[in-house]
């Protein structure tokens, strides 16, 4: 039988260690000996979306740790709408307040999007900031945008344009290093004074038809923002140093993440202590087993979830199997 809803289910004659379960599906009803728990999670609009499976474990007596989105983008007011698109390698870690301190590290891409961080790092850390925001606390992402430089190198980088540019203007600082866009990013965190000025030209949304007004955001979103007026030489020492420091630690508020839709786990679910750690049998419910994500069980990517899945599948299978053997041969032993 496949395809069928699971909506309750209920030991078999009042005592599923003797006769086995009663599984009511929207179809039919059907008495089994044993039932493996695998129908997956929240993420991904899956299966049971409406939560199902774990209404009927909880109904079983099990409980169920909160369950939240991993995996998954990140939404953050602080990513300017000019950087949607934009890719940055670098390390990313979070940080969480208060007191600030830094709880988790990933290296590799991060992908900027109008709605704030996703890539790999940002799914890295998704879980973790799902916990945070569980416990309402406030995650930060740090952005260490340059990781093959040190301070000074970017410094002596930024001094030497300076030298040789300084008619330039001044979102060009990081020019060669980094994109045009991420360079603004740096400059716009690192000299908050002049945010103001580094704009992405919302006052001529503001003015103009309506033709204008929807040619000029469209520009917005593709190019990177207007200028500040300054140029690399109207730059102090302070203010380069300021520059230099930023790139290394580009900070963004989370605010939440993309859902359940767009997760690629879900995190929480039934505590481990509520299954035997050898078979993954229930211990409220004999003859249950509950493997996969249904389980407060998480990994980071790269493919630990996935084996997640088919190794506790393989244990509850296992286990049903040798129960029901030694089932048989009880029967057996009892008939000669």
């Amino acid at each position: 039988v496949t395809g069928e809803r699971v909506q309750e289910i209920r030991p078999y004659r009042g005592d599923a260690a003797k006769y086995g379960w009663l599984v009511n599906g929207q179809q039919a009803t059907y008495l089994s000996r044993q039932v493996i728990w695998a129908s997956g999670g929240q993420s991904g609009a899956g299966s049971y979306p409406d939560r199902a499976a774990y209404h009927c474990l909880t109904a079983l007596g099990h409980h169920l740790t909160p369950l939240w989105p991993g995996l998954t983008p990140l939404l953050s007011p602080d990513v300017p709408e000019y950087m949607a698109g934009e890719r940055v390698r670098g390390i990313l870690t979070l940080i969480q307040e208060p007191p600030a301190r830094p709880l988790r590290q990933s290296e590799g891409e991060v992908l900027f999007t109008s709605y704030g961080l996703s890539g790999i790092c940002t799914m890295d850390l998704s879980f973790h900031c799902g916990k945070l925001l569980q416990l309402q606390r406030q995650p930060l992402l740090c952005l260490n945008a340059c990781p093959e430089y040190t301070e000074a190198q970017l410094y002596e980088h930024i001094e030497q344009r300076q030298q040789r540019l300084p008619q330039a203007p001044a979102e060009t600082v990081l020019w060669g290093v980094l994109s045009e866009k991420v360079s603004a990013l740096v400059l716009n965190q690192a000299l908050p004074d002049l945010s103001s000025a580094i704009s992405t030209a919302d006052k001529s949304l503001k003015q103009g038809s309506k033709s204008k007004r929807r040619k000029a955001k469209k520009s917005r979103q593709a190019q990177a923002p207007s200028g500040c007026g300054l140029t690399l030489q109207d730059l102090s020492k302070r203010q380069m140093h300021q520059i230099s420091r930023q790139a290394f630690q580009l900070t963004f508020r989370i605010s939440g993440s993309r859902g359940f839709e767009q997760a690629q786990i879900t995190c929480g679910g039934v505590p481990g202590s509520e299954v035997d750690p050898l078979t993954l049998e229930s211990v409220f419910a004999p003859h249950c087993y509950i493997t996969g994500e249904l389980l407060d069980i998480s990994g980071d990517t790269g493919g630990y979830n996935l084996h997640l899945a088919f190794s506790t599948g393989c244990l509850a299978a296992a286990a049903a199997r040798a129960a029901q053997k030694a089932d048989q041969n009880k029967v057996n032993h009892e008939n000669h």
